[in-house]
């Protein structure tokens, strides 16, 4: 089920060599004093502040114990969000991470995609996600989360049935 996938996010971002990214005087025109030499390192981090926008698709994130932590990595360039598809459901076409990958689009924000044909145990989905992605401090992001569904073939409940999106926001802290 896709809530269970949420478990194992991945992020990649800003860093260098070492997985870490480092916000420098430069940045501080667009980042603000307060992150100044703050860091984004890659591991595991906890989930919090899990706030329900929408969730057409079941996800149920909120609930207690559903979400509670996921990995984020960080390339120095890039940044992911999420398990591995591949891993998550029985195929995914292409394979990627589940809640997207994407360059930064400033020194604190990055904005991650992923879209995929998913099979999962024989219900058959295009799984379209963009996660919207601020660095707020030291190893911490604020995630806002959407995922959709569409083309649905021999799903049933508790599955989504017919197109569906949900949207989450929460805080990732390390």
């Amino acid at each position: 089920m896709i809530a269970f996938s949420l478990v194992a996010l991945a992020a990649a971002g800003c860093g260098g060599a070492d997985d870490t990214t480092t916000i420098t005087t430069e940045d501080m025109a667009t980042a603000g004093p307060d992150l100044a030499g703050a860091h984004l390192q890659s591991g595991t981090y906890l989930a919090s502040n899990i706030v329900k926008v929408s969730d057409g698709c079941g996800l149920m994130l909120e609930g207690a114990g559903n979400f509670t932590q996921t990995t984020v990595s960080n390339t120095g360039t890039m940044l992911s969000i999420g398990g591995l598809c591949s891993a998550a459901f029985t195929s995914c076409n292409p394979d990627g991470t589940l809640e997207g990958t994407g360059a930064y689009t400033s020194s604190t924000m990055a904005t991650l995609t992923f879209t995929s044909a998913i099979n999962d145990s024989g219900c058959m989905y295009t799984k379209s996600v963009t996660t919207n992605v601020t660095f707020t401090g030291m190893n911490q992001l604020h995630v806002d989360f959407t995922d959709s569904e569409s083309n649905q073939t021999g799903c049933t409940a508790p599955l989504p049935t017919s197109a569906c999106t949900s949207e989450y926001t929460f805080d990732l802290k390390m």
